[in-house]
This record gives structure tokens, C-alpha cells and sequence, in this order.
């Protein structure tokens, strides 16, 4: 599958920590790799594809969210804890992490940190 992959032009990164979900070594790509002063790209031999010095913060949208395997589902609100825990409770300081987002096609699932809110949802007039 990898040689299908490569022919395609996609680049594959390999990492080997087995101790890690596919999801959380995503992450930590992208956080680690989202700006910065740095020109030098996060894949060796290949340009960067978040422009050096952009700003550090990124929201993820994850689509499926807490679909499959229960301990991938586990470790996405795992992370969910963890990024809104980071930023502080009750702060408004932004974390370099920003937001996650698990969207299915019948819920979307995030945290609030405390405060008040007012969540819109398709319907909420009728």
C-alpha cells in the first residue's frame, strides 16, 4: 500500500512510537508544525505546507469523530480534555492548540471551559 501511496505523490511520514493512536500522532504533527520563524520544512525534502510564520494556533475539525474502535474513541476525548485543561479554565488565553472539533453526522462534540454560553443548532427556531 505504500508504494501505491508514494507513486501517488503523497508523502509519507514514518514514526515508529507504538505507544501512540494514529489520531494523537496527527496532532502532534500538526501542532508541532503549524508556524513559527522556522523556513525549514516539517518533511524533509518537501516544502512546507503552513507558510513559516503563520500563527501557531490550529482548530481541528476531525470528521467521524468517536466512530470505530472504542480506544481511539477514548483516546479523541482524551485530547479533547487535555487541549481545553491546557488553556486554563475559565481564562480566555488562547492555548497554541486551539479548539477540536468531532463532528459525526449526528452530533458535534467539544468542551467549554467554564463561563456561559448560547450553542445555536440547526433548528433551534423552529
Amino acid at each position: 500500500m505504500q508504494k501505491h501511496y508514494t507513486e501517488l505523490g503523497v508523502v509519507i511520514i514514518e514514526d515508529g512510537d507504538q505507544y501512540s493512536t494514529d489520531f494523537t500522532k496527527c496532532l502532534r504533527f500538526l501542532w508541532a508544525n503549524s508556524g513559527g520563524s522556522s523556513q525549514e520544512s516539517p518533511v524533509p525534502g518537501h516544502p512546507r505546507t503552513v507558510p513559516a510564520g503563520a500563527g501557531k494556533e490550529v482548530d481541528v475539525l476531525i470528521l467521524g469523530g468517536l466512530g470505530g474502535r472504542v480506544d481511539q474513541a477514548f483516546s479523541q476525548i482524551h485530547h479533547l480534555y487535555a487541549v481545553s485543561a491546557a488553556r486554563g479554565e475559565g481564562t480566555e488565553e488562547k492555548d497554541a492548540r486551539g479548539n477540536l472539533y468531532l463532528v459525526s453526522e449526528e452530533s458535534i462534540t467539544f468542551t467549554l471551559r467554564k463561563g456561559r454560553y448560547v450553542i445555536l443548532t440547526p433548528g433551534w427556531w423552529e
